[in-house]
């Protein structure tokens, strides 16, 4: 067994009942919702660039951010604007930071998003 990916396990494990308290719905309200309602995509609109928005998949989510991958080529310190619809039908909107970015294979990119204060 691969020490490292059991590790990985046991985190995955330990943090699967945490909650979130950085989102804000649509109404504007403060909101806290199980890790488990973390969306498989997210929207993202990027401030300084193309304002159509795009379309990531969600590799991993945590309390501070998300880790993504998108066709979209991102640099490190970009802010965007992400939402997506949660199971029961809220609508989440989130003002994220690109915090690190890798080039992946077939011109995709992996990239992190921490939650933006304010």
């Amino acid at each position: 067994m691969n020490i490292d990916s059991g590790a990985r396990e046991e985190d995955s494990r330990r943090v699967a009942g945490d909650t979130h308290s950085g989102s804000t719905s649509s109404t504007g309200e403060r909101r806290r919702f199980p890790r488990a309602a973390f969306p498989a995509q997210l929207l993202l609109s990027w401030r300084d660039h193309d304002p159509k928005p795009v379309t990531c998949s969600v590799l991993d989510a945590s309390l501070t951010g998300f880790r993504l991958v998108s066709e979209k080529r991102v640099s490190v310190g970009a802010v965007c604007h992400a939402w997506c619809i949660l199971p029961e039908g809220t609508h989440v909107h989130l003002d994220m930071t690109v915090v690190w970015v890798l080039a992946k294979w077939n011109h995709c990119y992996e990239f992190g998003l921490r939650y933006t204060d304010g």
